[in-house]
């Protein structure tokens, strides 16, 4: 067999989701969706409860709830005094499969969100001698909604789009936009009907079934309640002649999704399995959110009234309990980015399309809204926008002044482009995207006496308020304008432009790089307004955040519009300033030049190396228990494996916390105090790219592989390389043992050795730290090995023990986590995604 031939149905398959329980609480539930459409599934009250969303359905006063619950009920008694229970997600067929075994016989449910549809396909198998049949409940709970036994549909009749555009200083006459709430209407609509199935294999079987499918579609529009009614219907029509079908196209799709890329880890501690089982459930659930454009299904172009718009990071279309939801007004960049950041590896990067056509689309509202607040004929996005654009909290401290995620949209841009090769997209859409970004910061920055351009006020993400010169962003200037410049050339030739931002890269401030102490220890898990650095510029210092202080370091500064700065900044030379800064919030900016602008890695110059290195060691936060915290991505960078691997385990421990392998992070919890109200997919994204990183780099054009895996862990893998490469590799505690790299398009190939042994690639022997270089045709394939060491796979898990999830309630009381809480049974609330020790999920049945 060939080494890297690998079963990708049984590698995803061993991964899925199992409960042998019941599911009372909605905390338990298990997750689907098709893109558009998601929703999540337990089962309360002796029933199957549906609780269902769109990525589109947003009210008049700019929230995303459920469109409304469909509750399915068979027999008094049916689920509560059934023998026994299991439940699946099957990832690699994306289907939930319930099968109740009675007294009288097996009772089996499968659940589908039909990709490329907006419909949901419930399956009802009653194997019993005594059948019954089931019932369908439509339940809403929105006041005002046209709702009837089959169908509910709502009519967005009032909207908040001009008061919130007036909060960034634009009346109705200025805003360049239609109003994209304001009669947005959504319905879902049910039909049952029993199916035509095939008899089955089992010749045997004395008890035919009684076969019942129910079948959910769902809608979205901007002309009304009636062409809702009518797309909702027209689907349910077409589904009962095409859904069989459909089904096959569903199958064929994903299993085309995973054959893309897949990692199968082990190690005797049992961590490695459990980051590939994350990785997976993280790829499973961001795809079930996101709908895609490039390949498979297109988008609608209806001005993103269905289906087009992205996966929301607090949870998406996968509500838990009415619609409950944190931070539930906005996309949040900072939150949002974090989700695209693994499907890059892992080759999904369509997925990436919605998100920027987001930007794309709010691209006239947003020019007019950084006219009003900053007075520049330019693009600034807010760190939070709305569909349209709109910042929702315009002057607030936090995010007033941060700019830097305008830099790094452009730089999720340009890794798009990078690992898909689309020349349109650089040219079309991206470089005249990155042009306006540009424009706004060369308005923006202001020329002091020593001659350097400077960044006054802007703040270092959240967390430290108007500073001068915050290293993320001047870390994206440095990195994009000589792209710009080469692309100019290539796409423009626009010789003044060339010119202005030749001079203004030479003159532009340098990475800030210093000194800096803490006036008081920060607490962990706190906010805190309280921790003051003091720092000072030294050439043989660390990386610092910003190089200088604003000229309000206030709690809530009010900064106005029309101008966009408060103040005079004073831009002296900025090597004699001797600054404090506030922290505002739990992030390390300065760490920023590791990742994700890759300014300094594992291949740097020792010097560099050092100050990050020293750099980590006196950074300001500590502690991962923000869940879009990059320890372990920064860390991986860095080629650091075990300390990676640590704050991987810690990052885990403190934040995958529901049982369907879902995570939270810092937002309001509605499950007692460890479970947040909605999945979050930041955390998750985070967790995976890290994962990725340690496993394959190539954010620089040179390969690594397995440059930070622990010691501890073995495996294999395949995950794309930007650049245009699919890298199948081996390694064997922590070191790569083979390697089969092939070229998707016409590439330049660049391979870092690693290992102290010699590596052989391609009848070229490349001695310790050296590169091989070769350029490569598309379908081309490069074999890689190491002297003395065997190509074979190591120590290989394939047949595992069914992973079996703890129940709800089921885990002993009083069992101590590794956080410091603990799980109280009388409250009923417990740390469900974790095991006793408080890093793994049970590999026992605690209900047994």
């Amino acid at each position: 067999m060939d080494p890297f031939e690998q079963n990708i149905e049984q590698t995803v398959g061993r991964n899925s989701i199992i409960y042998r329980c019941l599911t009372p609480s909605p905390a338990q539930a298990l997750l689907f969706g098709n893109g558009p459409v998601g929703g999540s599934l337990h089962t309360p009250d002796d029933s199957l409860y549906l609780l269902i969303g769109r990525c589109d359905n947003w009210s008049g006063n700019n929230r995303m709830g459920a469109i409304a619950a469909v509750r399915v009920r068979g027999d008094t008694g049916l689920f509560t005094n059934a023998k026994s229970v299991r439940q699946e997600c099957n990832l690699y067929e994306a289907v939930i499969r319930i099968a109740l075994e009675t007294v009288d016989g097996e009772v089996r449910f499968g659940l589908t969100a039909v990709r490329g549809q907006d419909l949901l396909v419930l399956d009802i198998e009653d194997h019993r001698r005594k059948k019954a049949p089931f019932t369908v409940t439509l339940e809403n709970w929105h006041e005002g909604d046209e709702t009837t036994p089959t169908e509910t549909v709502h009519v967005n009749r009032t909207s908040v789009f001009e008061a919130m555009n007036r909060k960034v200083g634009l009346e109705p006459s200025a805003v360049p936009v239609a109003d994209p709430l304001l009669g947005r209407a959504w319905g879902l609509f049910v039909e049952g009907h029993a199916p035509s199935w095939p008899k089955p294999a089992d010749a045997t079987e004395r008890v035919p079934p009684m076969g019942q499918r129910i079948l959910i579609a769902t809608a979205c529009s901007m002309a009304g309640a009636d062409a809702v009614r009518q797309a909702g219907n027209a689907l349910l029509a077409e589904a009962c002649r095409c859904v069989d079908q459909w089904l096959v196209e569903h199958r064929r799709w994903w299993a085309e999704f995973w054959s893309r890329s897949y990692v199968s880890l082990n190690s005797a501690t049992g961590d490695a399995e459990y980051e590939e089982r994350l990785w997976y459930v993280t790829l499973y659930t961001i795809a079930c959110g996101s709908p895609e454009s490039v390949s498979g299904f297109p988008l609608r172009s209806n001005g993103g009234a269905a289906g087009e718009l992205p996966l929301r990071f607090n949870g998406g279309p996968f509500l838990l309990e009415k619609d409950a939801r944190s931070w539930d007004n906005e996309y949040v960049f900072q939150n949002m980015r974090e989700i695209y950041w693994p499907l890059l590896a892992a080759g999904h990067w369509e997925f990436m399309r919605a998100f920027f056509r987001l930007y794309f689309g709010a691209k006239d509202f947003v020019r007019a809204q950084t006219k009003s607040l900053f007075g520049i004929d330019a693009l600034c996005y807010r760190e939070g926008m709305t569909v349209w654009g709109c910042d929702p909290a315009p002057r607030n401290g936090h995010t007033h002044f941060y700019l830097s995620g305008n830099l790094e949209c452009c730089l999720l841009m340009e890794w798009y482009w990078r690992a898909s090769g689309d020349e349109s997209f650089l040219r079309n859409e991206f470089y005249p995207f990155l042009k306006e970004i540009l424009e706004f910061y060369m308005s923006y920055a202001k020329k002091g006496d020593d001659g350097k351009y400077h960044l006054a006020p802007v703040n270092a993400l959240e967390t430290w308020w108007q500073a001068v010169d915050d290293l993320p962003d001047l870390c994206g200037l440095h990195y994009f304008l000589p792209r710009a410049i080469e692309w100019e050339k290539k796409f423009g030739e626009n010789a003044p432009t060339m010119k202005r931002w030749s001079e203004f890269l030479q003159n532009l401030a340098p990475i800030p790089i210093g000194r800096w102490t803490t006036k008081k220890e920060f607490w962990q898990g706190i906010h805190t307004h309280e921790q003051v650095v003091h720092a000072k510029l030294d050439s043989e210092g660390i990386f610092l955040a910003a190089a200088a202080p604003g000229a309000d370091q206030t709690e809530h500064p009010s900064p106005p519009t029309g101008g966009g700065r408060q103040g005079d900044f004073a831009l002296n030379h900025p090597s004699q300033c001797d600054f404090t800064l506030k922290r505002h919030n739990m992030e390390n900016p300065e760490l920023y030049v590791i990742f994700p602008w890759g300014a300094v890695g594992m291949d740097s110059p020792p010097r560099e190396v050092r100050r990050a290195e020293e750099t980590w060691e006196h950074r300001t936060w500590r502690y991962a228990n923000n869940g879009w915290a990059q320890d372990a991505v920064q860390l991986a960078r860095m080629g650091w494996a075990e300390r990676a691997k640590e704050a991987q385990m810690d990052h885990a421990s403190r934040h995958q916390r529901f049982p369907n392998g879902s995570f939270i992070s810092a937002a309001a919890p509605l499950f007692h105090e460890l479970l947040t109200d909605t999945p979050y997919f930041d955390t998750a994204g985070v967790h995976a790219a890290a994962l990725n990183e340690m496993l394959l780099q190539s954010y620089d054009g040179l390969i690594r592989l397995a440059p930070a895996v622990s010691a501890e862990w073995s495996g294999h893998f395949k995950l794309h390389a930007l650049g245009g490469f699919v890298v199948n590799a081996h390694f064997h505690q922590g070191k790569p043992t083979a390697a089969q790299i092939a070229a998707t398009r016409d590439s330049r190939l660049r391979v870092r050795n690693h290992r102290r042994e010699k590596m052989r690639a391609h009848d070229k022997t490349i001695a310790t730290g050296e590169i091989f270089e070769r350029d490569m045709k598309a379908g081309e394939t490069i074999f890689i090995s190491w002297e003395g060491v065997s190509p074979a796979a190591s120590e290989e898990g394939d047949q595992r023990p069914e992973m079996i999830y703890p129940g709800y309630k089921s885990r002993p009381p009083g069992v101590a986590t590794r956080t410091g809480h603990w799980h109280d049974e009388s409250v009923g609330h417990g740390q469900v995604g974790l095991a006793e020790d408080g890093l793994f999920p049970a590999t026992r049945n605690f209900s047994e």
